[in-house]
């Protein structure tokens, strides 16, 4: 097997089943602006922190 056959599979493997949108309504509708916005803002943290060659 290729890996990028291998790589495919665990891909597939890995997806959110379609059982998990079914239940994505259990949540209210700002808590998916509100991690995206969380998870945008650490990503600038990360880059800006990446350009101005500060580790952590």
């Amino acid at each position: 097997m290729k890996a990028a056959e291998r790589s495919i599979l665990v891909a597939i493997a890995l997806a959110p089943s379609p059982a998990w949108a079914a239940n994505a309504a259990a949540v209210p509708w700002w808590v998916w602006p509100l991690s995206l916005f969380a998870v945008t803002f650490l990503l600038g943290v990360v880059a800006a922190s990446g350009i101005l060659g500060y580790t952590s």
